[in-house]
């Protein structure tokens, strides 16, 4: 179905798939605090979403509806312009995907993703400790690769 309008993130996360014909699902982002998610290539769409979002824990999120981001656009271009923005980072690692899993190998692309999640880490404590936010499986998803392949590594 069509997301209702562009979500941020105030508190919790959500993991971004999108499944494949035969059922198979590919984790393509997580989202987190200050993150947006949505129609987010393009928020004027009405077409359904091409990614599904899956709370992984419990969420606080503001959602700004479809025709009130129409109406905002046309009346406010410093507000829509700073919007745009912060959504284009936040997704950016959607359209990096193809290139990580074609060049880099598993070890690296888990590593990029271990540093993804850092982002959500608090800095004061040493080592870092990262939310349990991924099974093995669902990195081996996001990863292009297996379960046992993601164990092996880590």
């Amino acid at each position: 179905e069509s997301a209702p309008g562009v979500h941020v993130l105030v508190r919790g996360y959500v993991k971004l798939t999108r499944c494949s014909p035969d059922g198979r699902e590919l984790v393509m982002s997580l989202a987190g605090p200050g993150d947006l998610f949505g129609p987010c290539c393009d928020p004027f769409a009405a077409s359904p979403a091409s990614c599904t979002a899956v709370t992984v824990s419990a969420v606080r999120m503001m959602v700004m509806p479809a025709p009130a981001w129409r109406s905002l656009s046309m009346t406010s271009a410093a507000i829509v312009r700073a919007f745009v923005s912060l959504m284009m980072t936040s997704r950016r690692g959607c359209t990096e995907l193809a290139p990580r899993l074609a060049f880099l190998s598993v070890e690296q692309r888990l590593a990029a993703l271990l540093r993804s999640l850092t982002r959500w880490s608090d800095p004061t404590v040493k080592p870092v400790e990262l939310p349990a936010l991924m099974t093995h499986s669902e990195m081996a998803q996001a990863l292009g690769t297996a379960r046992e392949v993601v164990t092996r590594c880590l």
